[in-house]
């Protein structure tokens, strides 16, 4: 693809998409288009689609586009058609009956870890509050992450692109930043 966009209706669309899951309390068409830097009425007319087939819902009392149902249908089908997933799930599970610690199953994403699977240990199960599946975490700030990081073939970790900064930087703040 090399830079120049294929499709920028579509690249539009997928950048509306992921605004709006950034913002708990939704965005306005306004502050789409101004973020997004594309005028307001192409930002309508693509929220119009999105919410006439179910991707986005708009409250009324707030004029807030936020996510709707069909984007949990769409992850949903990731997570039944994901062959490292079923490969995975014994593994996991024998995993957490032998050492009764809960089991994370993550991807790398972009800048960051998804997090497709999760099985937890009975003894934690009331008080579970680890990240849930289809979340990003970011690298430096996930058990995953950090062991990901920690085996990557390039073995000087200040000049992997997915560390940022000092090795010793990064390490303190990911100390302090994961649950």
């Amino acid at each position: 693809m090399g830079g120049k966009k294929e499709s920028p209706a579509v690249d539009r669309a997928l950048d509306i998409l992921e605004a709006i899951s950034e913002r708990e309390s939704g965005l306005s068409n306004s502050n789409l288009a101004r973020r997004l830097g594309i005028p307001k009425s192409s930002a309508s007319s693509i929220l119009r689609v999105l919410q006439g087939r179910g991707y986005v819902c708009r409250y009324s009392d707030s004029g807030r586009y936020k996510l709707g149902v069909n984007v949990l249908t769409l992850g949903r089908k990731v997570l039944e058609t994901s062959d490292i997933r079923d490969l995975a799930l014994p593994f996991m599970r024998m995993l957490v009956d032998q050492i009764g610690l809960t089991c994370h199953l993550a991807i790398l994403g972009r800048h960051e870890a998804v997090h497709l699977e999760k099985i937890v240990a009975r003894r934690y199960f009331k008080m579970d509050r680890t990240r849930a599946v289809g979340e990003r975490v970011p690298l430096h700030s996930s058990s995953v992450g950090k062991a990901r990081t920690s085996t990557s073939t390039n073995s000087d970790p200040e000049r992997s692109p997915r560390c940022r900064g000092s090795w010793r930087n990064w390490t303190k703040c990911a100390n302090k930043d994961t649950r």
